[in-house]
């Protein structure tokens, strides 16, 4: 029997591999593309290369749930296609067998997804994201303002570690610009910020006065913790990152909800995954028993789009119906869920 598992969990981790394997590459490849339109002088093809680059985990992250779905009805359907399913069932396996063979190799994907997104996708992204923001410049998207009173200040770039890699700063009197001050980088010691290399220009009625400054403490309270998190999308943040800045977000009576809708389905994302295997390994003893691979591939495709369409209409929904985000995220789940028994119960 330990042979059949084998038999039965290698053909659908290859599946789901090559599935994979193709997904992120289409997409490596296409992002790519877009990312060749914004060179530069400073930003060139390898730097842009790079960039896409240490975004891979993410995708993987990101494109796990719709990988084992197809890599299971890929995998498993090639078994059906050569009559080897039958054959099991004609010698006495059941289907709980068969099925518990498939969940194998689909939980140790799963499992690999979500440690990749906790420990890798998180820190692999920020780095993107801040070497991109160091060789675009200013104008790169990923700048991060922020406001203290009467200063704003720009954060050109968030390194992994919190260190900040550009700092400029706009006070105003009287809402008129006083004083600009740029410094090249900000580190967080001892409790305590420093600037380093600041140009800081300031606008009097005689004209611009300049002076330099190799180091400076710097009055602000800002979390380096909450730096990360700020530069990242939800769907990129580690859990512990996304239950801290949730309940930091509560506790100033601030919107917390895209926050907490992110928390819940990268928790639930395991049983979101395992659901829509149970509609697939439901499909493959009922409808696309006798279908081509293509065909196959269409449904996969096309179920797995569906619930990520559920999922993304939903988080907008919770906020106007008064959902609960858990409720958001948990609904498609079950719904999935629910399916997937209704349909095996009927193929049993």
């Amino acid at each position: 029997m330990q042979l059949l598992d084998w038999h039965i969990g290698q053909h659908v981790l290859i599946a789901i591999l090559v599935v994979l394997l193709i997904v992120v590459g289409l997409d490596f490849t296409i992002g790519l593309a877009a990312e060749i339109s914004h060179l530069t002088p400073t930003y060139h093809f390898g730097w842009a290369l790079q960039y896409i680059f240490l975004l891979i985990p993410s995708r993987v992250s990101e494109f796990a749930p719709l990988a084992v779905l197809v890599g299971c009805l890929t995998g498993l359907g090639t078994l059906a296609s050569q009559n080897e399913l039958i054959v099991m069932r004609a010698a006495g396996v059941s289907m709980l067998r068969i099925i518990r063979a498939v969940l194998q190799p689909v939980l140790f994907v799963i499992v690999l997804a979500m440690l990749a997104g906790e420990y890798v996708t998180p820190w692999m992204e920020q780095l993107a994201q801040s070497e991109r923001s160091r060789h675009v410049g200013i104008a790169s998207h990923n700048g991060l303002w922020y406001r203290n009173g009467d200063r704003y200040i720009l954060l050109h770039s968030i390194k992994p570690n919190g260190a900040l890699q550009g700092v400029s700063q706009f006070s105003f009197i009287n809402q008129e610009l006083a004083q600009r001050q740029y410094s090249s980088t900000g580190q967080f010691d001892d409790d305590s910020w420093v600037l380093h290399d600041s140009t800081v220009t300031h606008f009097t009625s005689n004209g611009l006065v300049s002076e330099q400054i190799e180091a400076q403490p710097w009055n602000i309270m800002i979390d380096p913790e909450l730096l990360v998190v700020l530069n990242l999308d939800p769907e990129s943040i580690a859990l512990h990152h996304l239950s801290n800045y949730s309940d930091y977000l509560e506790r100033h009576q601030l919107d917390a909800r895209p926050y907490q809708l992110a928390y819940w389905r990268k928790l639930l994302q395991p049983l979101a995954s395992l659901s829509l295997v149970l509609i697939g390994i439901a499909f493959i003893f009922g409808p696309l028993r006798s279908v081509s691979l293509g065909q196959r591939v269409v449904v996969g495709v096309v179920c797995g789009l569906i619930f990520h369409y559920i999922q993304d209409i939903l988080g907008p929904a919770s906020t106007l119906l008064g959902l609960h985000p858990l409720m958001a995220a948990l609904l498609p789940v079950l719904s999935s869920t629910l399916l997937g028994l209704l349909l095996l119960r009927r193929a049993w």
